[in-house]
């Protein structure tokens, strides 16, 4: 198979490495640019809530991944792993590992499924799925009369469309091997 000019040839595993960094990346940047708007919209975060914060926007970074490179199952299932692991080793007993890693992948998929249903196909404009967004990362999921705000959901909106084309050409750079 020939390769495009530059492209280099890994196997879907590497690809989801550099995804997780990827990912790490995008969220602190966007965590250390949304954060001070939390507090602008009246909520004031514990540091437990703002560890709860960085891991809502960790999902939600995940999710972008995900539904911009869908054809890269394998990779995407790496992907998750690696997230789920990560809580797997923040337990200390087998059995707390185990819940702690059903645990991730339950609120994964949660958190897809609830993404997925407010996407709107074929649209710049993608409010409804930052107010959800927004109630995840700011209110356990609940709904708030203060999440309605219009900063706020640009600036997720704005995140969401220019990490989706971020990943997708992040993605051109490699063919997958395997």
């Amino acid at each position: 198979m020939i390769l495009g000019f530059g492209k280099k040839r890994i196997t879907s595993e590497d690809l989801s490495q550099g995804l997780w960094m990827f990912c790490k990346k995008f969220s602190k940047g966007f965590y250390e640019q949304f954060r001070p708007q939390i507090d602008n919209m009246g909520f004031h975060l514990s540091k437990e809530q703002e560890a709860e914060l960085s891991r809502e926007i960790i999902m939600i970074n995940l999710w972008i991944i995900s539904k911009s490179l869908v054809k890269d199952q394998k990779a995407l299932e790496a992907l998750h792993k690696i997230f789920i692991f990560g809580h797997r080793n923040m337990a200390e007993s087998e059995q707390e590992k185990k819940e702690m890693a059903q645990l991730a992948q339950e609120d994964l998929q949660n958190r897809y499924k609830a993404y997925y249903g407010k996407w709107q196909d074929g649209s710049g404009d993608q409010t409804l799925l930052s107010v959800r967004m927004l109630e995840y990362m700011i209110t356990k999921g609940e709904g708030d009369r203060r999440l309605i705000n219009a900063l706020s959901t640009f600036s997720l909106n704005t995140h969401i469309l220019s990490m989706m084309k971020s990943v997708l050409d992040f993605r051109k750079a490699f063919e997958i091997s395997d």
